[in-house]
């Protein structure tokens, strides 16, 4: 669980993806705002579209960007269900005791695991429920920024559910990459 949390090391699965991307944009442009130029939360549509971007590609060049923002894409196609790793530490806490330093160990691990992952989902979905907002008409007949760029390719997809991923090994990186 440490070590998926972890996901700022370069050896973690989101980080080895992410290096497989390509280090550019394919349909717009971000030079202009890199690499580490300010954008404003009141900038143009098309600048916060590529602070967006940069932050998918773990880019966060000031305080009030967000490195996660890649992550937690990735993440949404590997959501290990709370259930499923509340069923594996009560299994645990039965070969092992409840009070044994183990299980409070994976307990406390899940516990920041799972805080940290909500609000990288919460952050994610209020970040790309405004991106879409703008690629699409809005009530006064204008699109803000083109559609085409919800299907950018060097940036993850952003899915509609979460798709979960039930971990059969106690290594889940290395599960992961397989």
């Amino acid at each position: 669980i440490v070590a998926f949390a972890g996901w700022a090391d370069p050896q973690h699965p989101w980080q080895i993806l992410n290096e497989k991307l390509p280090e550019g944009e394919l349909l717009f442009d971000v030079e202009p705002f890199m690499p580490d130029v300010h954008i404003s939360i009141r900038g143009s549509k098309e600048a916060r579209t590529v602070k967006l971007w940069r932050q998918t590609h773990g880019n966060a060049f000031v305080k009030s960007e967000s490195p996660d923002v890649g992550m937690a894409l990735w993440e949404r196609g590997h959501w290990v269900p709370n259930a499923v790793v509340e069923a594996a530490i009560a299994a645990l806490a039965r070969i092992h005791g409840e009070n044994s330093a183990l299980v409070k160990a994976v307990r406390r691990a899940w516990a920041i695991y799972y805080r940290d992952r909500g609000r990288r989902a919460d952050n994610l979905r209020n970040r790309f429920m405004q991106f879409w907002q703008w690629c699409v008409v809005n009530e006064v007949g204008v699109r803000e920024v083109p559609a085409e760029y919800m299907f950018e390719p060097t940036m993850l997809a952003y899915t509609f559910e979460v798709l979960p991923w039930v971990p059969t090994t106690a290594d889940w990186c290395k599960e992961v990459e397989a």
